[in-house]
């Protein structure tokens, strides 16, 4: 007898030491409860606008954390009465249901109950498999005991409701809501709540979208269940069950701005890791006005729905391209693309993007990626060079034929757009009227690589020919990049970079990063505020501008901007500024093709960029963008001669001048024969002028 007990004495201790050393094995696989207290799971990446409008959501999971005190009551009693009736009565692990599932499954041969319990089911989803084996079973269990004592019921059923899957990408509530009913989670109802709590049993199965009828049967297992839980009333119950799914569009939705939201996103990968960028939950807060960006892709679709009704486009509409099935779209769409980007003058904030007419059919960002030449809207910046080299705004200047040789013998006879040769011009008169030999013959009067320099000055910083036929844009720039070199005027000489973020968040709200204003010295406030004035001619009917079709569009604010078209109407440029923004449009087809006849920049750019400023700033302002600087002088002067106006002459202006370059002398072909004055020879008519490596 007394051996006997001692026999059970020591099989005791055995049981007890295996047990414990089973236990301490098991404990090995757990995660540490530091890991339990740092649960993170992976959360979107949200996109919003200047005003605080979501914009786009990136996100491995689909899912924004929401607190227990957002989630309505019905949601809970719907989960436990599905789920875990006793949630709040155990401590993890239920053995009452666990001996329930366990006979079950006996019963059956094969596991068809599982008798976890939500603290369970969290365990699983953060930190185990789905594996259905009982060395599984055992370690859900002790992580679960593990999690009750780290937090409250509350913050459990939290964790839980943020983090399980939903089906269609949706994981957490937040994110289900939105997806099956475009809700915010506190609006949902009874009807929403039992579906949603059917769902994470099988979300395969149960997914209403995919399954209607699976989902309904479901739905109402859930309504009957809280029926029986005493959740709610058998009226209650029956008129819910009766009900349709009730389902919204939210899982239909696209980004807005997409191709501002895409450069945006192109710039954070450059810091974060992709997978970082969509699991971390960063709020990027951007400069983006989202009623201004309405207005330019509005505009754009009004005015490239006008130009393609014009004969010479009628091969080649987006009507015709979408008409075809789409295993017949070629990779390039081959109707006429546009594309927009404003900024705000003294931030460069990026106010409005547009990169092509459908991102959706094609994603090629023609704001930023496209290289293209500007044709006459470079000539700003060789004018600009001019002044600097001591030219004036009312110095002459002959409109007559020049040919160049070229480097391989070959000659270039450079033509105006009109055909025709407008004989002594000044220099604003050039500019305004885009004229291109006064161009030609200042570029080679200054030099092409003093020109290169300038445009430098400008911000520029594609790779540039130093060549004469520089002065008709030959060198390819990005829209954005000559959008930014237009702000050096606006902007009294700085160069101000194009920014699109206001700020980055991380997923508690600290500010990873912050944007500041990027500035740079470009050319001096005189030279600056001279061009300024010579560009508002561009936009003058009285002084024949090729923009002024925006002065006869009832726009009588300060106004500054200019034209450019390419060799057989391959690109449509406008390029300008207001006080409340710089914005450049460009028109054109992705291969480099003609338009047609008459596409210019003021026909094909121009309007839109026309209705965009018209509907986001004021057109009764007036005066000057900047108050005139020291170092410019103005005077009055005969239109004709460009001499100081006499009582006679019988058209006068105010001129701009750098100090010390203004006219002393009166005009002499309206008062006096003696009066002095000529204008700048460059040589008389036709002259050939070999300039050999061109």
């Amino acid at each position: 007898m007394r051996k006997l007990s001692l026999l059970v004495i020591v099989f005791s201790c055995l049981l007890a030491g295996a047990a414990v050393g089973g236990v301490r094995w098991l404990q090995q696989g757990l995660p540490p409860v530091s890991r339990l207290q740092r649960i993170e799971p992976s959360i979107k990446t949200l996109f919003f606008s200047a005003a605080g409008d979501t914009l786009a959501e990136f996100y491995e999971e689909n899912r924004v954390l929401v607190p227990i005190e957002r989630i309505p009551s019905i949601m809970v009693d719907a989960l436990l009465a599905t789920e875990d009736r006793a949630f709040y009565d155990h401590w993890g692990v239920n053995p009452t249901a666990v001996l329930r599932a366990l006979i079950k499954n006996v019963q059956a041969g094969r596991v068809v109950q599982g008798g976890s319990t939500i603290t369970q089911q969290l365990s699983r989803e953060l930190f185990l498999t789905k594996d259905q084996t009982y060395l599984r079973k055992a370690l859900e269990a002790m992580v679960a005991l593990e999690i009750e004592k780290t937090y409250t019921k509350d913050e459990i059923l939290e964790m839980y409701l943020n983090q399980i899957y939903f089906g269609q990408r949706a994981y957490g509530i937040q994110a289900a809501a939105q997806t099956y009913f475009s809700l915010q989670v506190e609006e949902l109802g009874l009807r929403e709540c039992a579906l949603l709590a059917g769902i994470p049993k099988s979300p395969r199965d149960y997914n209403p979208v995919d399954f209607p009828d699976r989902a309904l049967d479901r739905r109402n297992t859930v309504i009957y269940a809280m029926l029986d839980n005493g959740n709610i009333t058998k009226e209650v119950a029956d008129s819910v069950a009766a009900l349709d799914l009730g389902l919204g569009d939210g899982s239909k939705r696209e980004f807005l701005a997409p191709y501002f939201v895409e450069y945006v996103r192109q710039i954070l990968v450059e810091q974060f890791p992709e997978d970082e960028f969509r699991s971390q939950g960063l709020h990027v807060y951007t400069t983006l006005d989202l009623e201004a960006q309405r207005v330019a892709e509005e505009a754009i679709d009004k005015q490239m729905a006008d130009l393609e009704k014009r004969w010479f486009l009628r091969d080649n509409t987006r009507e015709k391209y979408l008409a075809l099935p789409e295993e017949e779209h070629p990779a390039v769409p081959p109707y006429l693309q546009a594309a927009f980007v404003a900024l705000e003058p003294a931030t460069g904030h990026v106010q409005a993007m547009v990169g092509g007419r459908n991102y959706w059919e094609s994603n090629f960002n023609r704001a930023v990626q496209a290289k293209r030449q500007p044709g006459s809207a470079f000539k700003p910046i060789l004018f600009a060079a001019a002044i600097t080299d001591g030219f004036r705004p009312s110095d002459t200047i002959q409109d007559t034929p020049v040919v160049l040789t070229n480097g391989d013998g070959t000659e270039w006879r450079p033509q105006n757009y009109d055909r025709k040769f407008h004989g002594t011009v000044t220099l604003r008169e050039a500019l305004a009227k885009s004229i291109n030999l006064p161009a030609i013959k200042l570029v080679m009067k200054i030099g092409p690589q003093a020109a290169v320099e300038e445009a430098r000055r400008f911000g520029i910083q594609s790779p540039m020919a130093a060549v004469p036929s520089l002065a008709l844009g030959v060198s390819e720039v990005s829209l954005i990049e000559i959008t930014k070199a237009y702000s050096v005027l606006r902007n009294a000489g700085l160069v101000v970079e194009p920014n699109p973020i206001l700020r980055i968040e991380d997923r508690n709200g600290h500010v990873l990063f912050e944007s500041e204003t990027r500035a740079a010295e470009g050319i001096p406030v005189s030279i600056a505020y001279v061009m300024t004035d010579m560009m508002e001619s561009v936009c003058n009917p009285s002084d024949g501008g090729t923009g002024s079709k925006l002065r006869r569009n009832n726009w009588n604010a300060p106004a500054a901007g200019k034209t450019g078209t390419t060799d057989e109407y391959t690109d449509a440029w406008f390029i300008g500024f207001t006080n409340e923004t710089i914005a450049g449009a460009w028109v054109g087809f992705d291969e480099k093709r003609s338009m047609g006849p008459g596409m210019t920049g003021a026909e094909a750019a121009l309007p839109f960029w026309i209705d965009y400023v018209k509907a986001i700033g004021d057109s009764t302002k007036t005066g000057p963008f900047y108050p005139r600087p020291l170092g410019v002088t103005e005077r009055r002067i005969c239109r004709e001669t460009g001499f100081l106006a006499s009582a006679h002459c019988p058209g006068k202006r105010d001129e701009v001048y750098l100090d010390g370059s203004a006219p002393q002398t009166r005009c002499f072909t309206h008062q006096s024969p003696e009066a002095g004055g000529t204008p700048i020879d460059f040589g008389g008519a036709a002259s050939t002028i070999d300039f050999g490596g061109f």
